[in-house]
């Protein structure tokens, strides 16, 4: 008796492990994004699809029971390392994205290079992508007035 009462609790506390915890293909340094508007099973069906979790169903039973059909906050999330699924839960309904913020201060009169240079020694962005993109044209998709 006491065998099979211990076989049978292994195996759930195996189970419920497997459930809860993150995907082996969890994505490494992922951004995953809640665009305004979507359910609750759309959020459910992309995290699945993205292997952030393991079973949608189990995250929608999960959010609605402890959070709320509703409470899954729009934007973008960041997610450095594997999560569990309750870990995923509660970033997505407290709107914990995992980004930081960093305090830039650019001073009037800066150049162009000597702004890359703050953004770059910040470990935001390489110095050379942003002097790419500010000598881009942007003719096509702007209109822009002319001295």
């Amino acid at each position: 008796m006491f065998n099979k009462a211990a076989i049978i609790f292994a195996a759930l506390l195996f189970a419920a492990y497997f459930i809860f915890s993150a995907p082996f293909s969890f994505p490494k340094e992922k951004v995953f994004e809640v665009e305004n508007g979507m359910t609750l099973s759309q959020v459910a069906e992309r995290l699945d699809d993205e292997h952030i979790i393991r079973l949608e169903m189990i995250f929608k039973i999960y959010v609605r029971l402890f959070e709320g059909e509703r409470s899954i906050k729009a934007g973008l999330y960041y997610f450095e390392h594997p999560l569990g699924l309750i870990e995923i839960a509660g970033r997505l309904t407290e709107g914990k994205n995992g980004i930081g913020l960093a305090g830039v201060t650019i001073r009037e009169g800066e150049t162009l290079r000597s702004i890359a240079a703050i953004f770059e020694n910040k470990k935001m962005y390489q110095a050379s992508e942003i002097l790419k993109a500010a000598n881009s044209d942007f003719g096509d998709e702007f209109s822009f007035l002319v001295d």
